[in-house]
């Protein structure tokens, strides 16, 4: 038998990877968590930068950015070997842009104990969430990009398991002002089936951007500064800054700071790129004092 322990060790460790609601109302908190290692180390602010595989979490309009095929490959570790592994494709036909995504989430060693107290637990499950999904995207007059992404959800927690359907809607706009991009993006609409006595109530995200390229060049590169203000349904609304500075040798330094999601909370990392290659690693400091995750990303453009 599981106990409410379990339930609450769950629901914590969640919670504590700082983005869950304020209220814990809303369940499948994975859904919320960054994808990869640029996003991540400039503090999440990334809703009207998004382009390439990445798109297909942050912005589906994002996918419109650009007419090179795209793979990317993140991992995830936290604390407790809690990992998260995210693979993503995008590719073109035409005006018209694709992407296929996987996400999967997993708690190990959720303890099981019976009704009495035990020394030693009766034995060990794993939390496990995931989706799959797929895009569409497309550039119109003026400016715009527009694009959807559906995604199946899963989720499995010991012997109960559940499933649902979420759409995610995405807007883009370029130059706002002279070097100057606005993203929106609608995310995670749709219901969960039950899971064990009632279903999981899905994190509505409403998200607005704004992504600045510096008017001079560093290295051959323009500096970013970015902006995003987030919304979370029966949650907080937080503000993100993010930056990302050119350094020599095809190396970038980033970094992101976040309010209102608990406690302040910093991020940093920095990338590389080689020809069709990237890789972009992100760190960040839990505002708990809990650990540290690391973010690993390699990316290909073909």
């Amino acid at each position: 038998m599981i106990l409410n322990s379990i339930k609450i060790l769950w629901l914590f460790l969640l919670g504590s990877f700082g983005v869950a609601a304020a209220s814990g109302s809303n369940g499948l908190a994975f859904l919320k968590v960054d994808v990869d290692g640029r996003s991540a180390a400039m503090g999440g602010a990334y809703t009207a930068l998004a382009s390439g595989a990445s798109a297909a979490y942050w912005n589906p309009a994002g996918l419109a950015d650009s007419d090179k095929n795209n793979i990317i490959l993140t991992h995830l570790v936290w604390l407790s070997d809690i990992t998260q592994e995210y693979a993503a494709v995008k590719f073109n036909a035409g005006r018209h842009h694709f992407s296929l995504a996987v996400n999967v989430f997993t708690i190990p060693g959720i303890e099981i104990r019976g009704e009495e107290p035990a020394a030693e637990p009766d034995g060990t499950v794993e939390a496990v969430n995931f989706y799959t999904a797929f895009g569409y995207a497309r550039s119109f007059g003026g400016g715009w990009q527009a694009g959807i992404n559906v995604k199946y959800l899963y989720e499995k927690l010991y012997l109960t398991s559940a499933g649902g359907f979420a759409v995610d809607l995405g807007v883009k706009y370029h130059s706002v002002y002279k070097g100057l991009d606005w993203g929106l993006t609608i995310q995670n609409i749709g219901k969960m089936t039950q899971l064990k006595e009632q279903s999981t109530p899905l994190p509505f995200l409403l998200r607005s951007g704004f992504a600045y390229r510096l008017p001079y060049r560093l290295f051959l590169q323009n500096p970013l500064l970015t902006s995003d203000l987030e919304y979370i349904r029966d949650g907080r609304t937080s503000f993100r800054l993010g930056g990302e500075i050119p350094l020599v040798g095809g190396l970038v330094f980033r970094l992101g700071t976040r309010f209102g999601e608990a406690r302040f909370q910093w991020t940093a990392g920095v990338g590389l790129n080689y020809r069709a290659f990237y890789f972009d690693y992100a760190f960040a400091p839990d505002p708990f004092d809990l650990g540290t995750s690391h973010r690993l990303t390699l990316g290909l453009y073909f």
